[in-house]
């Protein structure tokens, strides 16, 4: 792969982003890689209308990187050396797998309208042969299967043996086990160890329900908007529903977490 075939990844900046992730490293002691991810389905396995066991695949993924700010009580993008957000981002296809592979993993064969409501993305989509229903712009080239962009985006967390040394890369999901079971799935798809084999997890549906106990919902909208409540911050927009934007949003309960935690 070349270093211009991903989508909306800037991958020949992958160098720079390993210098600057290091460097932060040393300075904060810990980054947070705040993410999100968009699937076929609310379920990795799934019984179709003939009684066969289907296996849910993931079509987006984003990796945003930040750290937290422990005198402004306050989480920040972590920026390359232009000044850029670290951020990794790209759509998935997995019917640009061959059909042995999608075959022996018994992968859906299509994405349910009812996920393509939620986050936009279709068959046509994928393989840039059409704009989104919801509002996203077409793709200048078909999506790549995520066996192509995972050593691109594995190589985020492989800085100068920073997991070994003590010096942790949180990979932050909002409901955490939903995730990673799917992203663990396409991992096996790869041929790949299990993401908790590259950093540690953090779960802030779990610590939510720890820091503030007694709320009406947990949803990350519901507390996206206690935080706008509390905090007084701006609205961060979202004209459709992406991986990137809910990372974001996720970004800031964190840091609100963080803050209402003391730690």
């Amino acid at each position: 792969m070349s270093t211009n075939d991903l989508i909306w990844t800037n991958s020949s900046k992958i160098n720079d982003w390993l210098d600057c992730i290091n460097d932060a490293l040393d300075v904060h002691q810990e980054l947070f890689a705040v993410s999100d991810t968009e699937t076929t389905s609310q379920n990795l396995m799934e019984d179709n209308a003939r009684g066969e066991l289907l296996r849910h695949r993931m079509v987006e993924i984003a990796i945003c990187f930040y750290y937290f700010d422990k005198k402004e009580k306050v989480m920040k993008k972590l920026s390359d050396s232009d000044g850029d957000h670290i951020v990794f981002h790209e759509p998935i296809n997995f019917f640009a797998e061959p059909k042995e592979v999608r075959e022996r993993f018994s992968s859906v064969s299509r994405i349910p309208s009812s996920s393509t409501e939620v986050h936009g993305l279709t068959e046509k989509y994928l393989f840039a042969e059409e704009s989104s229903p919801k509002g996203r712009p077409k793709l200048k080239s078909a999506a790549l299967t995520f066996s192509e962009i995972a050593p691109v985006m594995l190589r985020l967390f492989q800085v100068d043996n920073a997991f070994e040394k003590g010096l942790p890369i949180y990979t932050v999901f909002h409901n955490a086990p939903f995730d990673t079971r799917f992203l663990n799935s396409e991992m096996r798809v790869a041929g790949l160890p299990y993401l908790e084999s590259y950093t540690l997890i953090l779960d802030t549906l779990k610590e939510a329900k720890e820091l503030l106990p007694g709320l009406p919902s947990y949803t990350l909208d519901a507390l996206y908007e206690h935080v706008l409540e509390v905090s007084g911050k701006q609205r961060i927009e979202r004209p459709f529903h992406d991986a990137r934007t809910d990372s974001e949003i996720l970004a800031e309960l964190l840091g609100y977490l963080l803050t209402i935690s003391g730690k």
